[in-house]
């Protein structure tokens, strides 16, 4: 190339751009004029990234994240909120209550107007409507389930005709969710029907999508790149794996991050993980559970009834929410605020709660 041309390449891309293109001689030595033009434009390239930066973060400092209440205050303040572009992950074993306390949590986000998409996974869209009208008519779903209405068949009807009579909360209707199939009804959910973009969207359960690990994980980071991009809070209930050393006691055990079937991808992906169990009454201690074990006792006169509580796993952003647990007390399908601290680890049989 001719002397020329090479200078002007040196002077436009830099003397160890045009060097790496082939321009220059690799055994070339830049002269100290060409190192101080490298170096100043280095700099300035710096600059000009860190500009573009400044205005994005000044853009999303003007737009700050949607915050959405749980709608139970001891969630709130020992949780913190939904927040939009957060994944927030609920695991529990069968029977500990996970679709009830999503059914609830949908109840305070429709009473607060929030746009809300529902992808339900065990249960048909029908029948998810009409447990959320049961239980906001305050009918026992079991007597629902078994026909045992006693006159209350037209307040559960005109209660199923009011929820479906809104455009804030809607249902996924496909009856087997795939990865395919899930991330087409958050499409259409955005995209295509009539009303506002949801800005929350909960999965019951990630596991009836796919129990295959390297599925699981390409879902886990779907659902939190969803979440980032359609700037929404993520809700995602998710089975545990039985844990056998608990036996008996594992429904009534505080879960830990690694009881997560696929734990290793929701752990990286989850911002928020939460565990699901059935609480013992507070005065159990060490002397009950071994009268249990031994064949004294009986585990059902142990469980504190009519009781959910809920373990923090993992905070990506609350470092003293780890490990602290919420009650709920579960009364004909609602569930309200109980506001009595756990325990310590190190408790003896004496411990008596604070309300």
């Amino acid at each position: 190339m001719h002397p020329y041309l090479v200078r002007r390449a040196i002077a436009t891309l830099g003397f160890r751009a045009a060097q790496t293109l082939g321009l220059v001689a690799p055994d070339a030595q830049p002269t100290a004029e060409q190192r101080l033009a490298d170096t100043l434009r280095s700099y300035q390239d710096t600059r000009r990234r860190n500009q573009g930066l400044q205005l994005e973060a000044a853009r999303n400092l003007e737009r700050p994240p949607a915050v959405t209440p749980w709608g139970w205050l001891d969630f709130d303040h020992t949780f913190g909120g939904l927040v939009a572009g957060w994944l927030t992950v609920i695991g529990g074993r069968p029977g500990s209550g996970k679709t009830t306390l999503l059914l609830n949590l949908l109840d305070s986000l429709w009473s607060a107007r929030v746009p809300t998409l529902y992808l339900g996974t065990e249960t048909a869209a029908a029948v998810l409507v009409t447990q959320w009208a049961a239980l906001r008519a305050g009918i026992p779903i079991l007597d629902v389930f078994e026909g045992r209405l006693n006159g209350q068949q037209p307040a559960l009807t005109a209660g199923v005709t009011e929820l479906m009579g809104q455009d804030q909360v809607t249902f996924s209707q496909v009856t087997r969710l795939d990865l395919s199939r899930l991330s087409a009804e958050i499409v259409w959910a955005y995209e295509a029907r009539k009303g506002p973009a949801p800005k929350v969207i909960i999965l019951d359960h990630l596991h009836r999508v796919t129990q295959d690990r390297e599925e699981l994980e390409q879902l886990a980071q779907e659902l939190k790149s969803l979440a980032t991009e359609r700037d929404c809070a993520m809700v995602v209930a998710a089975q545990l794996n039985r844990d056998t050393e608990q036996r008996r006691w594992d429904l009534y055990t505080p879960p830990s991050m690694g009881r997560y079937k696929g734990s290793a991808a929701i752990e990286e992906n989850a911002d928020v993980g939460l565990g699901l169990y059935r609480p013992l009454k507070l005065e159990v201690g060490s002397q009950q559970r071994r009268a249990v074990d031994q064949g004294r006792a009986s585990l059902a006169e142990l469980v504190d009834v009519g009781v959910l509580a809920c373990v923090c796993t993992k905070h990506r952003w609350r470092g003293d929410a780890l490990n602290q647990t919420v009650r709920l007390r579960l009364a004909d399908g609602r569930l309200r605020s109980l506001t009595i601290r756990e325990p310590p680890w190190n408790a003896g049989d004496a411990w008596e709660p604070t309300t």
